[in-house]
């Protein structure tokens, strides 16, 4: 299809806002009155195109390409197909659909098999185009389905919740659960394009928009201080119906959550370099969480309880002050996540440490805040004080219905010493 052409990047004329370079890739931004378009160059693949579509109209046009073009299918969500049928019926007839209720339950090696079945009895051609429109199950399903086919076809994703337009829906990464464990089986594919097009957050019901905004705290908090003061903003006003109704506020949160994680990405998109990744913060103890939990926990949730029980880690190890610690917190609960859970106690943690150790290529890899905006790596999970986690595990349950507790709390706290 020529519009994820080579040709694609100059298809507006408005210049560079930010440009990320080094050695394996490069992401750029370009923009003008009704889109934003995001732009990754890998030495190691062919580009990936994300455009931030405010008014819809991408979508349409796009749409409107495959009658056109032929030679695609589309794979939506279930949910989607009830609640958004006006998109939906911008498809073109010649083009088949898959409406199927994607699910952290139903993200299995089944359900790719199901996409595929569909392909092949479709009869996709050996370069068509899966398109997944839906959340992060869906593209992650689709995404992998899409690697499979015929040793890999191109693939679009359009994400339909928040969770999928700042990560998964962007993402390099698809996968599967698998054996009761989270994202066992996958493969890195950069979708060739993906349309982040905010207006279908309208429908999407408040504990999916907490949700997806975990991950916008978390590049925030390790690496984007201005991103943090957005979110904190939106959090001190009604910031889950600001997202429903779309302003340039919310509109910069999303555009700002993508762009850094492009830019804390990029270079190691198939993470063969070091794994000492800043966007892991959050992602220690959520894999085990949600293992755990299943349904009853969503990822965004699970990423929540992770960083703000590192959040006060940090704040007795002394690389975080009790001040930024409770920020943090606060933060975490005014935007309707949770702080706390029972199942984290101290054999809990070190158990999502080991997990954690052996995933990370034999190092643990933790990323701790320090401070708003910056985070530092503890390598060694045998090195941190038990009283310090113990310590850490009650003071999260002391605050968890009320973060005012905590910058008392972590004053008064016994301390550890640096890691």
């Amino acid at each position: 299809m020529t519009i994820l052409g080579r040709s694609s990047s100059t298809l507006y004329s408005a210049g560079t806002d930010m440009d990320i370079r080094n050695r394996h890739s490069t992401a750029a931004l370009k923009y003008n009155d009704h889109r934003s378009e995001f732009c990754v160059h890998s030495q190691l693949t062919s580009h990936q195109r994300i455009v931030v579509d405010q008014d819809g109209s991408f979508l349409a046009d796009t749409f409107a390409q495959f009658q056109r073009e032929g030679d695609c299918l589309v794979i939506a969500d279930q949910r989607v197909c009830e609640l958004r049928p006006d998109i939906l019926a911008r498809l073109p007839a010649n083009v088949p659909l898959l409406s199927f209720p994607f699910s952290e339950r139903t993200k299995t090696v089944e359900t790719v098999e199901l996409v595929l079945d569909f392909a092949c009895n479709t009869g996709l051609p050996r370069r068509g185009m899966f398109v997944a429109f839906g959340g992060g199950s869906c593209t992650d399903v689709v995404g992998l389905a899409a690697s499979l086919y015929r040793r890999g076809a191109p693939h679009i994703k359009i994400p339909t919740t928040l969770m999928g337009m700042v990560d998964a829906g962007i993402a390099t990464k698809n996968g599967v659960n698998f054996h009761g464990l989270k994202n066992r089986l996958g493969t890195f594919l950069p979708p060739e394009l993906s349309i982040v097009t905010p207006d279908l957050l309208a429908t999407l019901p408040s504990r999916h928009i907490s949700n997806g905004l975990a991950e916008c705290i978390k590049l925030g908090v390790i690496a984007h201080p201005e991103l943090f003061s957005l979110l904190t903003g939106i959090a001190a006003k009604n910031g889950i119906e600001e997202f429903r109704a779309g302003t340039n506020r919310t509109l910069g949160i999303i555009k700002e959550s993508i762009l850094k994680m492009l830019e804390s990405l990029t270079g190691n998109l198939y993470e063969e370099g070091s794994l000492q990744r800043s966007v892991d913060f959050g992602h220690t103890l959520s894999p085990l969480l949600e293992s755990e939990l299943g349904d009853a926990i969503l990822h965004g949730e699970a990423v929540a309880l992770d960083m703000a029980f590192h959040t006060i880690l940090a704040t007795n190890l002394h690389l975080l002050s009790a001040h930024d610690g409770a920020r943090i917190l606060k933060l975490i609960r005014d935007l309707g996540l949770p702080v706390c859970h029972r199942v984290i106690d101290r054999g809990f943690v070190y158990s999502a440490y080991q997990s954690a150790t052996s995933h990370r290529g034999g190092a643990l890899n933790l990323p701790m805040p320090q401070g708003i905006g910056n985070c530092k790596f503890l390598t060694d999970f045998s090195a941190l004080d038990e009283t310090a986690i113990q310590t850490t595990i009650d003071q999260l349950r002391s605050c968890q219905n009320d973060t005012s507790k905590l910058a008392f709390n972590v004053t008064a706290a016994p301390l550890a010493n640096d890691a």
